[in-house]
């Protein structure tokens, strides 16, 4: 959820809330203001009518209505009386609520009974109209007010999504320094410094390790080489029998193993550095066949039952090459090296989905732990324990999901290809 979108869900219900203890408020507070004023006027209109009552030289009582009763009473009661009471309106065919005042007066020396009425009709009236027009012009402050703070927030937060797009779209293999959009705000300047310094750190740190990466693998492939040539040139002495042979072999066995490992690792480096940056359209039906034509030999020695089946729609991503290669040459490697005598490999690039799937052992060490470094499914196999987790680092690299299952004898990885753009 976007932060204007939250910021304004927070604004909207808390103008809900303030409206309704406010509108609450408003309503009782506004009923009692209506109810004092017609206890007022009720009181004023029974006085008027004491002292027109006492004024008149000849005493004549005016007529009975809904709103006035005058009648002459046996008892005397001093203090004035309000209550709320019902009176059936012939117009309306229903009862309609009044409220009265009871006094009482005394005049020439008779007691007098004076009941005067007012309707009630129209402080409900009022008091709808007034909660109406209340609700009317909240929603038109609260639009107001949306708007006018949506349009500010923009404005305040302006600098900071841009710098958020700048920043999404760094890329430390085009560009070394990172350059905000400078902001009067002190707290969104003092973040853009806080990134440059955070960003500069990363770049330095990122060619230093990428230099690193690189005279590592000159550095050490020169001294793996010239090691390797002497062992062969002790290898073919033929004064170097029995015992000494033997350890020739296991150190020129020693060495290319570390050989690889040096040359995987690297390549690891490589891939977590995403110095494979740059893309192109790749036909994989074409790259799948040209990299099992590779493993052809030793597929043959152990007698595979090969079977691919790419479906008849376009299988041309866009993606690095050099990505590709690793990912096929590691997986379809995997899958016949850790094969048995007279298996199968199945490879189906159905869709999106490419999916390897071959014989072999069952498996020995957990399934989600295949993907680590150095993590092999038997302990006694000749690989390294590197493959899998070049893939994995590669699909990551890509942004491709990948996963494995196994069944008994039956193993099989799917990669996700469907984040590729296609053509």
């Amino acid at each position: 959820m976007k932060l204007l979108v939250k910021s304004g869900r927070y604004f909207i219900g808390s103008a809900l809330a303030i409206f309704l203890v406010g509108g609450i408020v408003f309503y009782f507070t506004y009923e009692r203001i209506i109810d004092h004023e017609i206890s007022e006027l009720l009181q004023y209109e029974s006085d008027q009518w004491a002292k027109q009552l006492e004024l008149a030289e000849v005493l004549v009582l005016p007529p009975v209505n809904d709103e006035l009763k005058i009648e002459p009473s046996e008892s005397y009661l001093p203090t004035l009386v309000y209550t709320d009471t019902l009176l059936y309106n012939v117009l309306e065919e229903e009862p309609m609520p009044f409220k009265q005042l009871t006094n009482y007066a005394m005049i020439n020396g008779q007691s007098y009974k004076i009941t005067v009425r007012r309707s009630l009709i129209e402080k409900e009236d009022i008091l709808y109209m007034g909660m109406f027009s209340l609700a009317v012009l909240f929603v038109l402050i609260l639009l107001a007010l949306f708007w006018v703070n949506r349009f500010v927030s923009k404005k305040l937060w302006g600098s900071f999504y841009q710098n958020l797009k700048l920043f999404q779209g760094y890329d430390l293999n085009h560009s070394n320094h990172f350059q905000p959009i400078e902001s009067d705000i002190e707290e969104f300047d003092t973040l853009n410094k806080t990134l440059v310094k955070v960003t500069d750190k990363i770049a330095a740190d990122f060619i230093s390790l990428k230099e690193f990466t690189e005279n590592a693998a000159h550095e050490t492939q020169n001294p793996i080489a010239i090691i390797k040539s002497n062992l062969d040139i002790l290898a073919e002495n033929e004064t170097i029998k029995g015992d000494a042979q033997q350890r020739l072999e296991k150190m020129s066995s020693a060495l290319q193993r570390v050989s690889l490992i040096n040359k995987n690792l690297l390549l690891l480096s490589k891939l977590e550095n995403h110095q494979f940056s740059s893309v192109e359209l790749v036909d994989l039906k074409k790259e799948i066949n040209a990299m099992l034509e590779d493993f052809k030999d030793l597929s043959d020695a152990l007698m595979l039952n090969e079977e691919v089946l790419i479906s008849e729609t376009s299988q041309r991503y866009f993606i690095n090459k050099s990505i590709v290669d690793i990912l096929l040459q590691n997986l379809i490697s995997n899958a016949i090296k850790h094969n048995i005598q007279n298996g199968f490999l199945r490879i189906e690039l159905i869709g999106d989905l490419l999916t390897i799937t071959n014989s072999g052992q069952p498996l020995t060490v957990p399934a989600e732990s295949l993907f680590e470094r150095f993590k092999k499914g038997k302990s006694t196999s000749n690989s390294i324990g590197l493959g899998l987790a070049i893939v994995k680092t590669a699909c990551d690299s890509q942004g491709l999901q990948i996963q494995y299952t196994n069944r008994n004898d039956e193993h099989q990885i799917v990669v996700n290809l469907s984040s590729l753009k296609k053509e």
